[in-house]
């Protein structure tokens, strides 16, 4: 058990208020790091079974707005096991876009690129380390909302300048073909969506106007969109993701000046939202995904500039933990797993011997 972790434990509301608790963590804590901080490793048992297994999934980190020259070509990768974030050059940058993990490949979809809205989608492919253009969309969508379900994937909303779009369109890899779907309800660009329970939810954005609250499914078998309850509060550049049976909306902007830290969950059942802690820092543009558990937020912007600051939330802790900070300030990404490469994670995150 890392320092680390048993320092998050410690800072559990829950484990503060209870005096035997806090002593008990206190002092497994003093055990492991010797007293000084840092792990004691000599306390920790040596030999290839107490070295952190290796993950079947990381998070990548992909394109965005970054602080200097062709920063945003390289891919980072986090291994929640050791608490540790690894680089990869993937020659290719593109903000404002879509990113899912799909058949071994990991695509990016649409987004933005040196004055262009772009329709392209491209994979990547971690055995072969080369980059392939697939089907193009039906149109450029850039701040689009993606989504997986049923192994094709759902592009959503986005802008081509001053256009933002209703439309939807879903990608079959097995024929490489996008098929225009059903229209939104609502115009909406800096969405976020993700799919729960056989139907793909996409909530707020921007509709040219102002900053929405609408949120509303698509249901593949009926080929409809429905409406639910709108959010509690306005909210544009958001993140969404699907979370222990819930919708969860993240952070975002009422508008350019106003960045939020405050979380809502959608209940399917109830048809209603419900106010979730608030993470640590005010955040939109940023990266949301589900690993081990836990919603992981990297990156993003506010008003102080590029973050690169991650966070994550235990549902069950009711608790967000700070946890080490990607390699570069992020503005713009777009994050997804990705599921096995044992072999690539080996080599970013070795399991050599302690020191």
């Amino acid at each position: 058990m890392s320092a680390q972790y048993l320092k998050k434990v410690k800072q559990n509301t829950l484990i503060k208020n209870n005096a035997k608790c806090l002593s008990i963590i206190s002092d497994a804590l003093d055990k492991v790091t010797g007293f000084g901080g840092e792990t004691n490793w000599s306390l920790v048992p040596k030999g290839p079974t107490s070295q952190p297994r290796l993950p079947p999934v990381v998070l990548l980190v992909t394109g965005g707005y970054c602080y200097g020259p062709d920063a945003a070509q390289i891919f980072e990768l986090y291994d929640v096991r050791t608490d540790a974030w690894a680089s990869l050059n993937s020659a290719v940058s593109v903000v404002n876009h879509g990113a899912v993990f799909l058949d071994r490949f990991v695509y990016l979809v649409g987004g933005y690129n040196q004055g262009d809205h772009l329709s392209t989608v491209q994979r990547f492919d971690f055995v072969t380390f080369t980059w392939e253009n697939v089907a193009s969309m039906n149109f450029p969508r850039c701040s689009v909302s993606v989504a997986v379900l049923d192994g094709c994937i759902y592009a959503m909303g986005g802008s081509h300048g001053y256009v933002h779009h209703r439309t939807a369109e879903r990608y079959d890899p097995g024929t490489n073909r996008w098929t225009m779907i059903e229209p939104m309800h609502d115009r909406r660009s800096g969405a976020g969506a993700a799919s729960l329970h056989g139907k793909v939810y996409i909530c707020g954005g921007f509709n040219g106007v102002y900053a929405l609250y609408a949120a509303e499914f698509y249901n593949p078998e009926s080929h409809q969109w429905t409406r639910i309850a709108p959010m509690r509060c306005y909210r544009n550049c958001l993140g969404v993701a699907a979370y222990k049976g819930q919708i969860y909306a993240v952070g975002g902007c009422v508008n350019w000046i106003s960045n939020l830290r405050s979380v809502e969950a959608y209940n399917p059942s109830t048809n209603r939202w419900q106010l979730m802690p608030s993470m640590r820092f005010h955040r939109r543009n940023f990266g949301l995904e589900v690993l081990e558990e836990q919603l992981f937020v990297v990156g993003g912007c506010n008003r102080y500039g590029f973050l690169s600051s991650v966070e994550c939330y235990d549902q069950d802790a009711h608790m967000w933990c700070q946890v080490s900070h990607i390699n570069r300030p992020r503005c713009s990404l777009s994050c997804c797993l990705l599921i096995g490469h044992y072999e690539l994670v080996e080599r970013l995150f070795p399991r050599g011997p302690h020191p």
